[in-house]
This record gives structure tokens, C-alpha cells and sequence, in this order.
């Protein structure tokens, strides 16, 4: 009986572990919807670019849009590069739009043209808490 309480309390102990870790680990990351690649969210590099910018004084907000998909909007009181609207992937490396203020003037565009009509309307709509986007889709504010 002493062996089986040994057995259990060791049991106990692990699954405390592996409930903290993935707690923690779920707090870092943000799981994209469904696909076949399975591709992570990881809202803490996102908070860390956010939080490191340069010119956002005015305004800094992040958007999980469709559990897939950031967004970045930026305002400063900058000479140059006021603002930026960039949509990313799911990393701050994989950008797909960006409407941004630059030395040479406004520039705009998507890299992918899948994103195109997705990003004008985000960009023309940056003041509701859907973007503008319609009901198909999900808009998650995250918090820093």
C-alpha cells in the first residue's frame, strides 16, 4: 500500500508539471486556426516589436485577426514615419501589407495579393473594434 501512495504521489507530481507547462506555454503563444501547417502565433515577439518601436507614443495596438493573421498599428510624433498599419503572418519576420509613411511618402501594398482587399478595408476602418471586418471573421485585441 506504502508503494502505491509512493506511485501515486510521483503521478500527481508530474501532472502538476505538464499542466504548468502548458499553461505556460499557452500563455506565450496563440494558436492559429485550423490548417495543415499548424503554424503558431507567437504574441510575445509581437509585444516585444509593439513595445520597442520607436514612434508609437500616439498610438500602439496588436490584432489576432482570424487566429492567423497580426496586425500592428502605429502612431508617433516622428519627422519621419508617423504611422504604419502592417499585417503580419505569424511572426514579425513574415509581413504581408504594410501602409506606412516614409521619407520618400505614403507607401502601400501587399505582398501577397490575397491580403489586398482584406488590408484596405482594415486600414480605412482602424478606429472600430472589428476593422471593418465582417462577421466571417474575428478580431482579438491583445493587451500590452
Amino acid at each position: 500500500m506504502v508503494i502505491v501512495g509512493r506511485y501515486l504521489k510521483i503521478l500527481e507530481i508530474i501532472l502538476i508539471t505538464l499542466l504548468y507547462t502548458c499553461n505556460v506555454l499557452a500563455s506565450e503563444k496563440f494558436p492559429a486556426g485550423p490548417s495543415k501547417t499548424s503554424e503558431t502565433i507567437f504574441v510575445s515577439h509581437f509585444i516585444e516589436m509593439a513595445r520597442k518601436s520607436s514612434c508609437s507614443n500616439v498610438i500602439n495596438r496588436l490584432f489576432i485577426i482570424d487566429k492567423q493573421l497580426v496586425l500592428w498599428s502605429r502612431v508617433g510624433n516622428c519627422k519621419d514615419a508617423g504611422y504604419a498599419q502592417v499585417l503580419f503572418g505569424n511572426s514579425p519576420d513574415s509581413r504581408l501589407c504594410e501602409n506606412m509613411d516614409s521619407k520618400s511618402g505614403q507607401r502601400t501594398g501587399c505582398r501577397d495579393k490575397k491580403y489586398s482587399i482584406m488590408f484596405h478595408t482594415i486600414i480605412e476602418n482602424l478606429e472600430k473594434t472589428n476593422l471593418g471586418l465582417d462577421s466571417t471573421h474575428s478580431v482579438d485585441p491583445i493587451r500590452f
